[in-house]
């Protein structure tokens, strides 16, 4: 048995990390700008709680469909959503032993227009497509017709 780690490569790069500062990635054939910080990597994260999703369906076409409604639009709860379909991702994964297509679709309550929101977070290395649903742009005349005529 062998006295040195499995993992001794990450190891040895985890601690090299601080002499990094001020250097390029291009001697790995990485063309991206030098160095500015090195920051830390034990993010503190703890969770106690379960996600509440709204809906979680799956569709006649093996794809899953997160639901999410709103009654406000705030950029932020794109971050909620990437957890959301994290979390579904390795859920269902593990579940059912394949991979599957998810999307992420918004229903917006009536105070919210369409031209306050934005489908697109991109940061970088992960662009996030919500498909949106906008209560206000639902002729809600028509709707209310149709239901009192049932």
């Amino acid at each position: 048995m062998s006295d040195i780690a499995y993992q001794n490569k990450d190891i040895t790069s985890k601690l090299f990390a601080d002499r990094f500062k001020g250097k390029s990635l291009k001697v790995y054939g990485i063309d991206i700008p030098s160095i500015k910080q090195v920051l830390p990597t034990n993010i503190p994260q703890i969770k106690a709680n379960e996600l509440r999703i709204d809906n979680v369906f799956l569709l006649e076409d093996d794809t899953i469909a997160i639901i999410d409604y709103e009654s406000a639009y705030k950029k932020e709860n794109k971050h909620k959503y990437i957890s959301y379909i994290n979390h579904v991702v390795e859920y269902y994964s593990k579940e059912w032993g394949k991979s599957f297509d998810v999307r992420m679709i918004v229903i917006y309550t009536a105070d919210v227009k369409r031209s306050q929101t934005s489908n697109i977070f991109d940061v970088g290395c992960l662009t996030l497509e919500i498909e949106s649903a906008y209560l206000s742009e639902l002729n809600s005349e028509e709707i209310l017709n149709r239901i009192e005529r049932k």
